[in-house]
Formats: structure tokens, sequence, C-alpha cells
């Protein structure tokens, strides 16, 4: 998948939330003002007029996130504005934990997300298990037995969902 396209798929996605938000609770969440939202609309760098806006989206909040880093930055409105025409789409909606601009490279960079734990143990059990690395594998079950004998029955026999193997 091309840089763009894991950028675009990242981008919090145009739907209605469950639990929309107020003007009021957006910006006390966020720790935003009104006035910077609106000053950072007339700049185009916010899709929406905050105080056209009734109720407040999962999607907006990203966007609204994603400005406020740019915006307090310390950078110019001017390297704010190449940054944003540097390769991302309107609306903004990107996640500012997982979306970085390398000044390296001169473009939008996407981090990798976290892999799921239980994906990796699965993963390299299995790996054990082809390469017949038996102590390996002895050595991980009396661990897994040792934690298991600690915790109530009850919840240890719960089921879990597991990820598919190949």
């Amino acid at each position: 998948m091309a840089e763009n396209e894991v950028l675009a798929a990242r981008r919090a996605a145009r739907q209605h939330s469950l639990f929309p938000a107020t003007l009021d609770e957006l910006i006390a969440e966020l720790l935003v003002s009104v006035d910077e939202m609106k000053s950072w609309h007339s700049k185009g760098w916010l899709s929406f007029e905050p105080a056209a806006t009734c109720r407040y989206e999962d999607s907006d909040r990203a966007e609204v996130l994603f400005i406020k880093g740019l915006a307090h930055s310390g950078l110019s409105d001017a390297m704010v504005n190449r940054l944003l025409s540097a390769g991302l789409e309107r609306p903004y909606c990107y996640a500012p934990s997982t979306t970085v601009f390398s000044f390296c490279q001169n473009r939008w960079i996407s981090l990798p997300l976290a892999p799921d734990p239980a994906e990796i143990a699965y993963e390299y059990i299995n790996e054990l298990a082809t390469n017949e690395d038996w102590p390996a594998l002895r050595e991980l079950q009396e661990r897994i037995n040792q934690v298991l004998a600690n915790v109530d029955p009850h919840v240890a026999d719960a089921p879990v969902e597991r990820p598919e193997t190949e």
C-alpha cells in the first residue's frame, strides 16, 4: 500500500458518532477556544465553521486535534499552509499521534499501528512449532501454567477470541 493510501485509510471516518459532542463539550475536551477554531476555519485549515455546527462527531474531534497540533507548533501560518498542502486531503481528520511530517522526506508519514500482542504471541508459537523448537515451547507452556495457576478458575476458563492462523 502506498504511503498516501495508508494516510487516507487512517483518516477518521466521516460517520455519525454514538456520542456526538456539543460545542462547549468539544472545546472543554480538546482545550481549544471558539476563537481559535474560527481563525483556523478562516485560514482554510478547519473544514467547518464552529458556531454553525450543533453536534460534533469523532471525525470533527480528530480534525480539531490535528489542526491544534500544527497551529500550536510555533510554525508560521505560511509554513502550516505549506505542510497541509503537502499530500493531505481535506478535511484534515488525521490522528496526530500517528501522522507526522518528515522534513527530511518533505512528506507526511503514517506511523505503523502497534501490533496486537496476542497476534504476535500466536505467530511466535506457530514459528516455534514450525521450527520444532520444543524446548522453547515447553518453557512457554511452563510460564503460562504458572500464570494461570494464580488466576480465578472462572476467569481463566472464559473463552478467548483468537486471531486467525494460516
